[in-house]
């Protein structure tokens, strides 16, 4: 196959993609959720990075050791619980069927004043300053973790989503590039991209929690870039 791949890098969150990026890129790197909707404008390969929502608490709160899931959050009369007012979790929210899901997102429009943020960094300073825990994604929430020690992350559930490197719809390369990340993923780089960009810069590396994902704004587009680049590496193969 010899083709010219043009490779678009996105810094945001490319929240109104569609597909006019195709008229000039052959691949998309950004940190890109392969949502539903999305899927209706261009094609997603594997996901690299997989996402949940989380709770951010924090460790100084009373009893936080005995808070291990959403479950005993939502139980605890003293504790009020929020998250954005806008995006994938609220949108999760309304929309699933699950009995403890479905209570917490009753309580949380219960609370006065609003649980409901207008940005992360809101909710985050609610942790620090209230008696209030803030549902957001895991690549958010552990990122910060790692780096403000005061913070812990409690449970993993709502969503599982991915992000992936977008392409046209229906272009030929999405086998190639989903055989170079099994690849990569199969070989462990995937694992020490993560360890290089997220782990070693952690200040909190004695911490008991484990943590794990990356910032979503910077490190999820610097690793799909830096995997674009090791594909590149052994592309060869994957036409074998």
């Amino acid at each position: 196959m010899h083709e010219t791949v043009h490779l678009e890098i996105f810094a945001d969150k490319m929240s109104r993609i569609n597909g006019s990026f195709t008229q000039r890129a052959t691949i998309a790197a950004a940190p890109l959720l392969a949502t539903k909707h999305r899927k209706e404008a261009v094609a997603f390969t594997d996901p690299f990075l997989r996402m949940r929502a989380t709770v951010l608490i924090r460790k100084s709160i009373r009893h936080a050791e005995d808070m291990r899931t959403l479950k005993d959050i939502v139980n605890r009369p003293d504790l009020e619980y929020g998250t954005l007012d806008r995006g994938i979790i609220v949108r999760a929210f309304r929309n699933t069927n699950d009995s403890l899901l479905r209570k917490t997102w009753r309580s949380i429009n219960k609370f006065k004043p609003s649980a409901l943020t207008s940005t992360n960094e809101e909710g985050i300073a609610r942790v620090r300053t209230q008696n209030y825990a803030f549902i957001l994604p895991d690549t958010i929430a552990e990122y910060i973790t790692y780096q403000s020690c005061d913070l812990l992350t409690v449970d993993k559930f709502l969503l599982d989503e991915g992000y992936a490197l977008a392409l046209p719809i229906q272009s030929p390369w999405i086998p190639h590039l989903n055989k170079g990340l099994d690849l990569l993923r199969r070989n462990g780089v995937l694992d020490s991209l993560y360890h290089k960009w997220w782990i070693q810069n952690s200040k909190c590396q004695n911490t008991e929690y484990p943590h794990r994902m990356p910032r979503v704004s910077q490190d999820a587009i610097r690793i799909s870039v830096t995997i674009w680049l090791y594909m590149g590496t052994t592309f060869a193969s994957c036409f074998l």
